[in-house]
C-alpha cells in the first residue's frame, strides 16, 4: 500500500472521521481508522462506532500501491498535525505491520492494528440516493431543537418524512417543510457530522430496512472542498410524536418584530434570569421584555412590534429556546404568532414563513 496526498486533505480527512471514532474497551480495534488505497478511488479513511460510521475519500491523492492497513487513530492525528511537509506519503511495505509516513523531513514508522479485528462496513448497494441537498439550511436547527436526554432515546432523532424534517425536546418544536423519502428518524449526532463538514451538496438513502432485528439506517453522501464524504447512521425505532397534532390550526394574535433586534434584547434579560423566563408584555405598538430575580436584579428593555388580531398581554417563554428559535431563521423579521399564555407560539419568517415554523411552549409564572 502506498499513496501520496496533501497534508492539509490528511488533516481534513482525519477531523471528519474523528466524529464516529469508536472508544469501546470491549472492541479496541474501533480506536483505529481504516485507511485503503485505490487506483481509481484514491485514498479513503473509515471509522466507525457501531452506530455511525464515517469515509473520506481524498480523490487527488496519487494512489501508487493499493491496499489498506488499520492505524491507530490517535497517533496518525497527531503526526499529521506535526509534520509541516506539504505533502504526505503513507506507505506499507516488507512489514505488514508497520506504515511508514514520509512528509518533508520526517520519516516515521508507525506499527498497525490487526485489520481482521476491524468490524466489515456497510456497503450503500443498491440504495435510493436522492438530493437532499435543501435540507442541510435546517441540519443545525434540527440539532439545536431535538432532546440531548439519552433516556428519551426517540426524542434524540429527527425524523425525515413526507411532509418535512421535524425534531423536538418536548418543549420546543422545529417543522422545515421539505419532504424527504428517508422515512426514518436519524440521530441528531448524524445530522451534527454532516452539517459540520459544511458539504455544499447532499443525497441521502435509507438503509436496510429489517424492522424485525430493530435495524433500520439512512445514508448521507456530500462533497466539500477536495473531499468526498459519505456518512451511514443506525436509525432509531420508536413512534416519533404526533407532531401535527401540535401544531395550532389558528391563532389569536400576531407580532412582527425585527428578529435580530428581539433576539438582541431576550439574550440581554435573559442574562438575568438565569433558568427563570422572560416576560413579553405588548402594548401599543411595542414589546417589552422584563426579567430578572431579587438577588441579581430586574431589567427591562422594548422594540417596536407590529400587531394583528388579539396577542395576549403577557406571555412567558425560556429565553435560550426563545433566542434558539430566532438565531434558527435568517429574515429580517419574523411574526410570533400567538394563542394565549399556555398555549403554544409559532415563530416564522415574516416573509414567506411557510417554509419553516418553530414551535415553542410558554412558561407559567
Amino acid at each position: 500500500m502506498k499513496a501520496t496526498l496533501a497534508t492539509r486533505d490528511l488533516k481534513t480527512a482525519l477531523a471528519e472521521t474523528k466524529r464516529s471514532l469508536g472508544n469501546r474497551a470491549n472492541l479496541p480495534a474501533l480506536s483505529g481508522v481504516r485507511v485503503t488505497v485505490d487506483s481509481i478511488d484514491g485514498v479513503t479513511l473509515a471509522t466507525t462506532d457501531l452506530e455511525l460510521t464515517t469515509w473520506a475519500r481524498v480523490d487527488t491523492a496519487d494512489a501508487l500501491d493499493d491496499g489498506h492497513a488499520l492505524v491507530p487513530f490517535a497517533a496518525l492525528d497527531k503526526i499529521a498535525r506535526k509534520v509541516d511537509g506539504d505533502t504526505v506519503t503513507l506507505h506499507v511495505n516488507g512489514d505488514p505491520d508497520r506504515l511508514r509516513i514520509v512528509s518533508g523531513d520526517a520519516d516515521v514508522s508507525l506499527r498497525t492494528m490487526p485489520a481482521d479485528d476491524y468490524p466489515p462496513l456497510p456497503q450503500p448497494d443498491g440504495v435510493d440516493w436522492r438530493d437532499h441537498s435543501d435540507h442541510l439550511a435546517w441540519f443545525a436547527a434540527m440539532v439545536e431543537t431535538a432532546s440531548s436526554d439519552d433516556a428519551r432515546p426517540v426524542l434524540t432523532g429527527v425524523w425525515f418524512g413526507d411532509d418535512g424534517i421535524v425534531a423536538t425536546d418536548s418543549y420546543r418544536l422545529a417543522w422545515a417543510a421539505t419532504s424527504s423519502h428517508l422515512h426514518r428518524l436519524v440521530p441528531s449526532r448524524a445530522l451534527d457530522a454532516v452539517r459540520k463538514s459544511k458539504v455544499k451538496t447532499l443525497t441521502a438513502a435509507p438503509g436496510a430496512d429489517n424492522p424485525g432485528a430493530g435495524l433500520q439506517a439512512a445514508w448521507f453522501h456530500g462533497a466539500t472542498g477536495r473531499l468526498t464524504l459519505t456518512w451511514h447512521s443506525r436509525t432509531i425505532v420508536g413512534k416519533f410524536p404526533d407532531y401535527p397534532q401540535f401544531w395550532p390550526d389558528k391563532t389569536e394574535g400576531a407580532v412582527t418584530v425585527d428578529r435580530q433586534r428581539l433576539r438582541k434584547v431576550v439574550d440581554r434579560i435573559g442574562s438575568l434570569t438565569g433558568t427563570q423566563p422572560v416576560v413579553l408584555a405588548i402594548d401599543s405598538g411595542r414589546l417589552t421584555v422584563e426579567g430578572g430575580t431579587g438577588e441579581t436584579g430586574e431589567a427591562s428593555e422594548s422594540v417596536a412590534v407590529e400587531t394583528g388580531g388579539e396577542p395576549p398581554e403577557r406571555i412567558a417563554f425560556n429565553p435560550r429556546y426563545l433566542t434558539g428559535g430566532l438565531g434558527m431563521l435568517d429574515g429580517d423579521r419574523v411574526t410570533v404568532e400567538l394563542r394565549d399564555e399556555v398555549k403554544p407560539a409559532v415563530i416564522r419568517d415574516a416573509e414567506g414563513g411557510d417554509e419553516f415554523g418553530y414551535l415553542l411552549m410558554p412558561v407559567r409564572v
